[in-house]
């Protein structure tokens, strides 16, 4: 073969090895950020049921204070997150604490069930990383429209 009939082989060859890397490399980034938030958001609120298990029976406002010390706590465990993350998750309310009487639950305290939520709403319109559409893969990254943590402990 000659030069001449050669020409424009080489342009052909990067693009398709350069729409593949980048395509594997934008699945990588996009991918990453959201797990990390996810780590962070489970690490959160297992750390809220623990501090949440520490307030004493006895404490006056039972169901307050453990809100507001479990709220706290889980706003100081995703206080090294970007703003723009941790926006969407409202740590501070205390709507993410939710109580529920179990069936063996003792008269002395005044519920057992509590559980710690923490949900990034509307991730496909609000994303970390936006999705790219590519021929072949498709939307990267796929992940469901709410991202959501859930802890739940017996007090």
């Amino acid at each position: 073969m000659t030069r001449k009939t050669e020409r424009g082989t080489a342009t052909i060859e990067l693009a398709l090895v350069f729409s593949l890397l980048f395509g594997l490399l934008w699945g990588v980034i996009s991918y990453t950020f959201p797990l990390i938030l996810m780590q962070a958001m489970n690490k959160a609120t297992v750390d809220a049921v623990r501090v949440a298990a520490t307030v004493p029976v006895t404490t006056t406002d039972y169901q307050a204070a453990v809100k507001t010390l479990a709220a706290q706590e889980m706003s100081a465990q995703l206080s090294w997150l970007p703003a723009t993350w941790i926006a969407p998750l409202s740590t501070s309310s205390t709507s993410n604490i939710t109580f529920s009487s179990a069936a063996g639950c003792p008269g002395s305290r005044p519920s057992c069930l509590v559980t710690m939520r923490l949900r990034y709403a509307d991730y496909q319109t609000h994303p970390i990383v936006p999705a790219i559409s590519l021929p072949i893969l498709g939307q990267i990254p796929r992940l469901p429209q709410h991202v959501e943590a859930v802890s739940q402990t017996m007090l």
